[in-house]
């Protein structure tokens, strides 16, 4: 089973309330200690595949555009690390331009009959992502 990430819709004010909060070194510590749950406001969370990037090369653009949707974004502190994929965050513009990027090509996609959309993974897991952006778009939120 491919590795899942988890996406979590945040306003941007509430992403800069919590920048602003770790600059205390102690919120740092128990955050890390796991003494806060989930330090980020936020109404909903999304799961989405890392298989997503993994497009085939006849579509390398909507691999990439995948890409940035679940891996890219600022880092949201050094002190979350992880050795491949650190927390990043996607302001609520740049939810919005990658939910209409990503739409507009799947729905290309979907109308030249394209084999990825008649995948019943890929078509589940693109939903699941669309999901995440259009909520967020509609919210204007980031992710």
């Amino acid at each position: 089973m491919a590795d899942r990430v988890v996406l979590y819709d945040v306003t941007d004010d509430e992403y800069r309330r919590f920048k602003t909060a770790l600059g205390s070194l102690g919120v740092i510590e128990r955050i890390l200690r796991k003494q806060y749950r989930f330090p980020l406001r936020h109404t909903r969370s999304f799961d989405v595949s890392n298989y997503l990037i993994s497009t085939d090369d006849s579509i390398a653009m909507f691999g990439k555009l995948l890409s940035k949707a679940i891996h890219g974004g600022s880092i949201i502190s050094d002190y979350f690390w992880h050795p491949m994929f650190p927390p990043r965050f996607h302001d609520a513009r740049t939810v919005n331009e990658l939910f209409d990027a990503i739409s507009a090509v799947w729905d290309g996609l979907r109308s030249d009959n394209h084999t990825l959309c008649t995948d019943a993974f890929w078509s589940f897991e693109i939903s699941h992502l669309l999901d995440a952006y259009g909520y967020a778009a509609v919210l204007n939120s980031g992710l």
